[in-house]
């Protein structure tokens, strides 16, 4: 996993809106998912114990993710 994805996670969490608790929260695992060939698939845990799966696709064109999620 390139490194400018980590930071980009980080800031995330660092400036989410959320609560201050998950704000709080730092990565404590965060490890690539493998079976994909399209994109980037990660796991992240918090140290908080929220756990999140995440996909990225720099080349990606606008909202593919959104239109994905809502099937």
């Amino acid at each position: 996993m390139n490194q400018s994805l980590r930071q980009s996670i980080e800031s995330a969490i660092a400036s989410s809106s959320e609560s201050d608790s998950i704000k709080r929260a730092t990565i404590e695992t965060l490890e690539p998912v493998q079976g994909g060939c399209i994109n980037e698939a990660i796991f992240i845990q918090l140290t908080d114990g929220r756990r999140f799966f995440v996909k990225s696709n720099p080349s990606s064109r606008g909202s593919v993710f959104e239109r994905e999620a809502e099937g």
